[in-house]
Parts: C-alpha cells; structure tokens; sequence
C-alpha cells in the first residue's frame, strides 16, 4: 500500500514539473490556449488513507494460549545422588536420593471422591515407611463377653493344672427333680378303654379277601332272547393254569475274596 502511494506521488511531481512554463495548446487546440495548465488542483492532493480505511490499534480477535501447564526435572550427579519430580493440575511428586541408595520424597493427589491424598516417605535400610492422610484405620479391639471370659478362665486354669501334675475338679451338676408323669383324667381312661374293646372287636370279625376267578357264572352272558336281538353267548371256557414243576431251591456260597468279600446265590 505504501508503495502505491509513492508511485503516485513520484507521478504526481514529474507532471508538475513538467508543464511549468507551458504556453498553451494554442498550436495544436485553438481554444486552449487562453487555459494554461496551471499544476496540480489542491483538490487532487494526497491527503492520506481515508478514515474509514483506518487501522485498528488493537486487533478484536484474542488468541487463546493453553491455561494448563506442567512441568517436570531430574538432576544427578556422578555419585548417584538425584533429585527429580513433576509438578501437573491435581497432583505433585519431589524425591531425593543419597549415594548409598536412601530415598525420601513425598507426593500429592487428588483420589476418584475428590479428597486430597498426601504422602510422605522414607526408603532406607529399614524399609519402607510411610506417613499419610490416607492410611487405613485399624477396627476397635473387640470386648469378650462374660462367657468367653469365663471360658478363657477355665482354660488357663485347666492348663496350669496339667502342667503342675494335679487333676482339677470335676464340677458337679446339681441334682434336678424330673417332673411327675401326665395322669390321665378320668374322661382320657374311659376313652382309650372304650377304644380297646372296638379295636378288639373289629381284629376278632375281620375276614380274608378272596380273590375273584374268571369263566364262573358270575361272568357269563346270557344274551339277548328276544327279537330281534335275539342270540346267545356260550359261557367263555375256563382255561386252567400250567403245571410248573417244583422243586428244592439250591443255595449257593460265592467266595470273591478269600476272608473278605462273600455273596450268595439262590439256584
């Protein structure tokens, strides 16, 4: 843009120059000679960049940066003593270590319920131990109860009598009286006696059941005698069961192993 207004400034003062001392278009246009060009009109002037065209001192458009930082180090030395850690949003570690390997150091978070979990250590020759806010609490020693006290008592005392050779007391029960027998009341006995003779009556009267055969006369069919539906039925005949033959049931003594095992058998 700057260049461009250079150009037309540099055009501007070789035009002035060169029309000073121009008598006119007298020999070319008749009529111009009386209008010498006279240089440049104070309307055409440059008078610089428009208003409108004016640029802002402070552009509208901030530019973001990045509001989360992190950071981290780690130095060492020949020796192996060392210190390193990081530092991000929601949690922090700084440890220091000697040339013989003992190492402190402590760290910070932020756990899943939002609580801020810090720790401190020490790792050395005796181990590993910890202070923190995040420890788990240890339940309350539990109370026996006057049984298990009791019963704890008896224990130690039954030990102290075995090892010094002195059989303790048995504790004797004390004597509870059973209670009587349930009498019967007079309606009860009349009952059962009453109940005794029917029984007995009803074993003495029972009879055997008897088992029906078939192709007697209570099975037979007579027919129909009358018309037109008159016919008759022979009696079925009565077949009679085959003689099986009968004889002795022989028993017989398996021996599976001598002194052991043994089965028997029916034959």
């Amino acid at each position: 843009m700057k260049s461009t207004i250079a150009c037309l400034l540099v055009l501007a003062v070789a035009a002035q120059a060169q029309f000073f001392g121009y008598g006119g278009y007298g020999g070319y246009y008749g009529n111009y000679g009386a209008y010498p060009f006279a240089g440049v009109r104070a309307t055409t002037a440059y008078t610089g960049i428009p208003a409108t065209a004016a640029v802002p001192a402070t552009y509208p458009v901030a530019y973001g940066y990045p509001s989360v930082s992190a950071t981290q180090y780690h130095a060492q030395d020949e020796l192996g003593q060392a210190s390193f850690g990081y530092a991000h949003p929601g949690q922090a570690a700084s440890n220091l270590r000697d040339g013989f390997g003992n190492q402190i150091g402590s760290y910070a978070y932020f756990n899943p319920e939002g609580k801020e979990v810090r720790v401190s250590y020490t790792a050395d020759s005796r181990g590993f131990r910890v202070q923190s806010n995040n420890l788990p609490v240890a339940p309350a020693q539990i109370v026996d109860t006057p049984e298990v006290s009791k019963a704890k008592a008896d224990h130690a005392a039954a030990i102290a009598a075995a090892k010094s050779g002195v059989a303790p007391v048995a504790p004797v029960a004390p004597v509870v009286a059973l209670p009587a027998p349930v009498q019967d009341t007079p309606e009860v006995a009349a009952a059962k006696a009453e109940f005794a003779v029917k029984f007995a009556a009803a074993k003495a009267g029972r009879a055997k059941r008897q088992v029906f055969g078939y192709g007697a006369a209570p099975f037979s069919y007579p027919g129909y005698p009358v018309s037109p539906y008159a016919y008759s039925v022979a009696a079925p005949a009565v077949y009679a069961a085959p003689a099986m033959p009968v004889r002795e049931a022989t028993l017989t003594k398996v021996i599976h192993t001598p002194g052991h095992a043994v089965s028997y058998r029916v034959d």
